[in-house]
Formats: structure tokens, sequence, C-alpha cells
């Protein structure tokens, strides 16, 4: 690994540390299995940054648009088998995971436009550069704002402007 990937895991974990402490700090040992779940899910973490490390960018380019398609047919999921809490249904529950797919679909979003303009680059079309994009993140952007779920909706569009520019 080189030094900047040290540093940022070094940072990360030093975060998550003290999210950590916070936590057992706050609910004590009345709530150990919040404690654990905080750790498994830095574990988890753990590893995504280390899959994301040694794989090459290359290699995620090609499935970028079949990511796009999977976020949509999460999002649809939750119409049919989402968890309602406070009045929306925007949770996935699959076993003891919690899953809310607007927020692969953020990820998604920066992927799928990158991919987009790299290969629409120098276009000089309105269609093309502004009306095509938008219409790519509609469908997603539609389909969080059913849940109800406007915060995401808005950070999804702030993320296709700023593609954009």
């Amino acid at each position: 690994m080189n030094r900047d990937a040290i540093a940022l895991l070094i940072i990360s974990l030093a975060i998550c540390c003290v999210g950590l402490v916070s936590i057992y700090s706050s609910s004590g040992l009345d709530n150990r299995d919040l404690l654990s779940r905080q750790l498994l899910w830095m574990g988890l973490g753990l590893i995504c940054f280390l899959v994301m490390y040694f794989l090459s960018y290359r290699q995620l380019w090609d499935f970028v648009w079949f990511l796009y398609i999977v976020a949509i047919l999460f999002l649809l999921l939750v119409m049919v088998l989402g968890s309602v809490r406070m009045g929306a249904q925007r949770w996935i529950k699959i076993g003891w995971l919690n899953f809310q797919p607007s927020e692969l679909v953020k990820l998604t979003t920066v992927l799928v436009l990158a991919r987009y303009y790299a290969q629409a680059f120098n276009s000089r079309s309105f269609i093309k550069d502004i009306v095509l994009p938008f219409m790519i993140i509609g469908i997603p952007v539609l389909l969080i704002m059913e849940q109800p779920d406007l915060g995401s909706a808005i950070m999804v569009l702030l993320i296709t402007i700023a593609m954009i520019f």
C-alpha cells in the first residue's frame, strides 16, 4: 500500500474508533448489541476499503450500467418489500441488514455520469450534455421521491448538477 492509502486508512479507523467510544459512552453496557453491530459495520467497511484499493477502477468501469440497473431494481423492491419507518418506506431488511437503496443510487449516479461524459466528451450539444443526463437520473430520482425521501432525491440532483459542471 502506498503512503496516502495508509494515511487514509489510519484516519478512517481513528474516526470509527471515536464513533465507537461515543456509542459506548452514551449507551454504556445497556446496548452491547448496537456496539457489536457498529464493530461489524466497521469490519465490513475495512473489507470494502481493501477490495476497492486492490480493484482497478477500470474493472468497475465495465459494470457501471449493470450497477445502475441493480440500483433501480432495488428502488423498485423497496416499494414491494420495504419496511415502513416514520411514515416512509425507504429500507429493505435482508436478515439483520437494513439497506437503503437510495445510498447506492448516489454512488451509481457518479459512476454512470462519469462513464456517460467520458463517452460523450466534447459533444457541445445541449441535449447530450444536459438533457440526457437528467433523463438518465430522472428514473431513480422519481423512485426515491415516491418513498418519500426528498433529501436523497435532492442529493442525487445536486450530484448530477455537479457532474454536469
